[in-house]
């Protein structure tokens, strides 16, 4: 009995990681980068990702999944493949996009996603995760430099 009620408790915390990643998402997956340069792109990108990973109701979620994720077999794999590698695949089809128009040169779109995606997040979101966030200042001048260094590696 103790064991069935662990295995759906555990799927249940699953598909309630897996749908709120879903939700976070949406906004990322809803930014309009069409027609915007590389540059403009990025930033806009970035700026909406940090704000969601920024997000006291995101810090929490993510604290969670660190906390229980040893307790849940697989909920690190189903966290980082519903919401990071998620993140990245949005931004993996604007590096593709650009490449096609020529504004990127040619590599694997999702390697450069993932340079960037954890270029911009990690530093952000680790200071966050430890009650020391950026200042938005700091944050408008830390996307900047990374668009310029993700520019200056794969711009054409």
């Amino acid at each position: 009995m103790c064991i069935a009620i662990l295995v759906v408790k555990k799927g249940l915390f699953i598909e309630v990681v897996r749908s709120l990643a879903i939700e976070l998402l949406e906004h990322l997956r809803t930014t309009e980068i069409t027609n915007k340069s590389p540059e403009e792109g990025l930033r806009q990108i970035a700026h909406n990702l940090l704000n969601q990973l920024l997000d006291e109701r995101h810090l929490a979620f993510q604290r969670l999944i660190i906390a229980e994720s040893r307790r849940f077999e697989d909920l690190g794999k189903v966290w980082l493949e519903s919401r990071p590698q998620q993140s990245r695949r949005v931004l993996a089809k604007f590096i593709y996009e650009l490449q096609q128009e020529k504004q990127l040169r040619e590599a694997e779109p999702l390697l450069a996603a993932t340079l960037f995606h954890d270029m911009i997040s990690f530093y952000p979101t680790h200071k966050a995760m430890i009650e020391i966030p950026l200042i938005q200042e700091e944050l408008h001048v830390f996307i900047d430099e990374a668009v310029m260094v993700f520019i200056h590696g794969y711009g054409v």
